[in-house]
């Protein structure tokens, strides 16, 4: 096989890698909306539910409770916000390498052409 067979093949490996972390970055995308859907119905509960609590014995449960919640929302979008960040540099990464060979292409073409 020749080199430039070889970096084509290498090419073709790149832009199927990049493509499924595009891919994985949609899937995480919409997992992160679906997640966000949920926290803001489950503020809304919080909220509608919160005057039953004012002024009760229990009013430092549902506090506690309406901050863990917030405290868990508030991991999440940044555990996803690191995710997407890997994410997006995996891909610069793989970009910069497909660059790399299709320049490697084209001095082995200009090569074998002489």
């Amino acid at each position: 096989m020749s080199k430039y067979d070889e970096l084509t093949q290498t090419e073709h490996d790149k832009r199927i890698e990049s493509e499924n972390v595009e891919q994985t970055m949609r899937k995480v995308r919409q997992l992160q909306e679906s997640y966000d859907e949920h926290f803001q119905r489950a503020n809304r509960f919080f909220e509608e539910i919160g005057f039953e609590f004012r002024g009760s014995d229990q009013s430092n449960i549902f506090n506690s409770m309406r901050e863990d919640q917030a405290r868990q929302a508030r991991n999440t979008r940044q555990r996803f916000s690191d995710y997407e960040t890997n994410l997006r540099s995996m891909n610069r990464k793989l970009e910069t390498e497909l660059d790399e060979v299709v320049a490697a292409k084209k001095q082995a073409l200009r090569e074998e052409s002489q």
